[in-house]
């Protein structure tokens, strides 16, 4: 692999159970905003994760990660009303992440592909989210160093 591992493994940190996060998503669908960032900030470092598993293993690159990261989390935000909370939600969360990393390979390879959005609704949820993942983001990089010095 070209890309050194990270110390930012999720796996030594306080994760959500499937009910605490179900339970986020149904908040986000009833409250809107202000339950969006604790959905995004409980997610954003399972996204990241997987995003740099797709990096260590040369599918995509190390400067498009957080681009990645904003692409997947608008996608969760405009797909929170067809999440069914019978699904588990880590499992819709890397469905949703997968579509995300095959959009990219396309873009990456030149093919243009929608999923069923227009660029004006994409362009309008990219701007709600946007200062939101933002901040989300920030705090996960924090985090990640914390981790990173604790061990």
């Amino acid at each position: 692999m070209s890309v050194e591992y990270r110390s930012s493994c999720v796996s030594d940190m306080a994760r959500l159970s499937n009910d605490q996060l179900v339970a986020l998503m149904a908040d986000v669908v009833r409250h809107g905003a202000g339950s969006v960032r604790r959905l995004f900030m409980a997610v954003a470092p399972l996204l990241i994760a997987f995003y740099e598993g797709q990096v260590q293993a040369e599918r995509a690159k190390v400067e498009d990660l957080e681009r990645l990261v904003q692409q997947a989390l608008i996608a969760v935000y405009q797909g929170r009303s067809s999440y069914s909370p019978c699904r588990p939600f880590r499992a819709w969360l890397l469905d949703v992440a997968r579509l995300e990393m095959l959009d990219y390979q396309r873009d990456a390879s030149g093919i243009s592909v929608l999923r069923g959005t227009s660029k004006t609704t994409h362009d309008h949820s990219a701007k709600l989210v946007t200062r939101e993942h933002e901040q989300v983001i920030h705090d996960a990089q924090i985090a990640s160093a914390r981790m990173a010095l604790n061990r």
